[in-house]
Protein backbone atom coordinates (compact mmCIF):
# COMPACT_ATOMS: atom_id res chain seq x y z
CA UNK A 1 0.00 0.00 0.00
CA UNK A 2 1.50 3.61 -1.40
CA UNK A 3 0.21 5.42 2.39
CA UNK A 4 1.97 2.32 4.42
CA UNK A 5 4.78 3.30 2.15
CA UNK A 6 5.58 -0.44 0.54
CA UNK A 7 5.37 1.29 -2.76
CA UNK A 8 5.72 4.76 -4.32
CA UNK A 9 2.66 6.33 -6.68
CA UNK A 10 3.53 5.83 -10.21
CA UNK A 11 0.80 8.82 -10.88
CA UNK A 12 -0.15 12.20 -8.72
CA UNK A 13 -3.77 10.02 -8.76
CA UNK A 14 -2.82 7.66 -6.77
CA UNK A 15 -0.41 10.14 -4.34
CA UNK A 16 -3.69 12.11 -3.85
CA UNK A 17 -5.69 8.95 -3.02
CA UNK A 18 -2.84 7.76 -0.48
CA UNK A 19 -2.38 11.28 1.14
CA UNK A 20 -6.39 10.97 1.54
CA UNK A 21 -6.05 7.55 3.36
CA UNK A 22 -3.02 9.12 5.72
CA UNK A 23 -5.30 11.92 6.18
CA UNK A 24 -8.30 9.30 7.48
CA UNK A 25 -5.90 7.34 9.70
CA UNK A 26 -3.96 9.61 10.69
CA UNK A 27 -0.49 8.67 9.41
CA UNK A 28 0.75 12.24 9.63
CA UNK A 29 4.78 11.09 8.82
CA UNK A 30 3.44 10.19 4.98
CA UNK A 31 1.55 13.27 5.04
CA UNK A 32 4.80 15.18 5.38
CA UNK A 33 7.30 12.41 3.62
CA UNK A 34 5.04 12.53 0.29
CA UNK A 35 5.40 17.41 0.39
CA UNK A 36 8.56 18.11 -1.94
CA UNK A 37 11.33 18.86 -0.73
CA UNK A 38 10.65 22.53 -1.53
CA UNK A 39 7.94 22.55 0.86
CA UNK A 40 9.74 22.03 3.99
CA UNK A 41 6.70 19.95 5.06
CA UNK A 42 8.11 19.73 8.68
CA UNK A 43 7.58 23.20 9.85
CA UNK A 44 3.78 22.20 8.91
CA UNK A 45 3.21 19.47 10.95
CA UNK A 46 0.90 21.30 13.92
CA UNK A 47 -1.57 22.27 10.99
CA UNK A 48 -0.81 18.74 10.13
CA UNK A 49 -2.23 17.13 12.96
CA UNK A 50 -4.95 20.08 13.39
CA UNK A 51 -6.51 18.31 9.46
CA UNK A 52 -6.01 14.86 10.80
CA UNK A 53 -8.37 15.23 13.76
CA UNK A 54 -11.19 16.35 11.46
CA UNK A 55 -13.56 13.02 10.63
CA UNK A 56 -13.25 12.46 7.21
CA UNK A 57 -15.82 11.06 4.85
CA UNK A 58 -15.10 10.94 1.45
CA UNK A 59 -13.40 11.91 -1.33
CA UNK A 60 -14.15 12.47 -4.95
CA UNK A 61 -11.62 12.93 -8.01
CA UNK A 62 -13.13 15.66 -10.16
CA UNK A 63 -10.23 15.64 -12.81
CA UNK A 64 -6.43 14.76 -13.27
CA UNK A 65 -4.22 16.71 -15.85
CA UNK A 66 -0.55 15.86 -16.99
CA UNK A 67 1.78 18.39 -17.70
CA UNK A 68 3.30 18.40 -21.11
CA UNK A 69 6.56 18.07 -19.88
CA UNK A 70 5.41 15.08 -17.42
CA UNK A 71 7.09 16.25 -14.68
CA UNK A 72 3.89 18.50 -13.03
CA UNK A 73 0.60 17.30 -12.61
CA UNK A 74 -2.75 18.62 -10.86
CA UNK A 75 -5.63 16.72 -9.44
CA UNK A 76 -8.96 18.71 -8.72
CA UNK A 77 -11.01 16.81 -5.97
CA UNK A 78 -13.47 17.50 -3.43
CA UNK A 79 -12.95 15.85 0.09
CA UNK A 80 -16.11 15.89 2.22
CA UNK A 81 -15.94 15.68 6.28
CA UNK A 82 -17.65 16.42 9.43
CA UNK A 83 -16.51 19.34 11.79
CA UNK A 84 -18.56 19.32 14.76
CA UNK A 85 -21.85 18.66 13.86
CA UNK A 86 -21.38 20.22 10.05
CA UNK A 87 -21.18 18.73 7.05
CA UNK A 88 -18.35 20.16 4.89
CA UNK A 89 -16.41 20.04 1.80
CA UNK A 90 -12.62 21.24 0.64
CA UNK A 91 -12.71 21.54 -2.96
CA UNK A 92 -8.87 21.95 -4.28
CA UNK A 93 -6.67 21.65 -7.36
CA UNK A 94 -3.20 19.90 -6.25
CA UNK A 95 -0.38 20.19 -7.99
CA UNK A 96 2.25 17.82 -7.85
CA UNK A 97 5.96 17.61 -9.21
CA UNK A 98 8.22 14.86 -9.78
CA UNK A 99 11.26 14.71 -7.88
CA UNK A 100 14.27 12.01 -7.16
CA UNK A 101 14.55 10.48 -4.03
CA UNK A 102 16.06 7.44 -2.40
CA UNK A 103 12.66 5.48 -4.22
CA UNK A 104 13.66 7.33 -7.50
CA UNK A 105 11.73 9.30 -9.43
CA UNK A 106 8.49 9.97 -7.25
CA UNK A 107 5.54 11.94 -7.01
CA UNK A 108 4.72 14.64 -4.11
CA UNK A 109 2.55 17.11 -3.06
CA UNK A 110 4.01 20.73 -3.33
CA UNK A 111 0.83 22.92 -3.44
CA UNK A 112 -2.90 22.96 -3.80
CA UNK A 113 -5.55 26.24 -4.80
CA UNK A 114 -9.30 26.25 -5.24
CA UNK A 115 -10.69 25.82 -8.58
CA UNK A 116 -11.91 29.29 -10.04
CA UNK A 117 -15.19 30.68 -9.20
CA UNK A 118 -15.56 27.92 -6.09
CA UNK A 119 -14.60 28.50 -2.50
CA UNK A 120 -11.94 26.63 -0.86
CA UNK A 121 -14.46 25.27 1.92
CA UNK A 122 -17.91 25.17 1.43
CA UNK A 123 -19.99 24.75 4.77
CA UNK A 124 -23.48 23.55 4.22
CA UNK A 125 -26.40 25.01 5.72
CA UNK A 126 -27.48 22.41 7.96
CA UNK A 127 -26.36 19.70 9.91
CA UNK A 128 -28.62 15.68 9.03
CA UNK A 129 -31.26 15.07 10.82
CA UNK A 130 -30.71 11.66 12.90
CA UNK A 131 -33.02 10.39 10.15
CA UNK A 132 -32.01 11.63 7.25
CA UNK A 133 -29.27 10.21 4.72
CA UNK A 134 -26.04 10.18 5.87
CA UNK A 135 -23.60 12.93 4.34
CA UNK A 136 -20.77 10.29 3.32
CA UNK A 137 -22.84 8.46 1.28
CA UNK A 138 -22.88 5.21 2.90
CA UNK A 139 -26.56 4.45 1.89
CA UNK A 140 -27.10 4.21 6.12
CA UNK A 141 -29.16 6.71 8.34
CA UNK A 142 -27.23 9.30 9.73
CA UNK A 143 -27.49 8.26 13.24
CA UNK A 144 -26.21 5.26 12.47
CA UNK A 145 -23.25 5.98 11.08
CA UNK A 146 -21.37 9.07 11.59
CA UNK A 147 -24.18 10.40 13.48
CA UNK A 148 -23.57 7.46 16.16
Amino acid sequence: MIHQQHRAASTAEQLMRARYTAFVIGNSDFIIDTYHSSCHAEQEREHILDAIDIKWLKLEIIATELDTSAETAFVEFKAWYMEGEQLQHMHERSRFLQEETKQGHCWRYIDGTPPKNSPAINRSSSKPGRNDPCPCYSGKKHKKCCGA
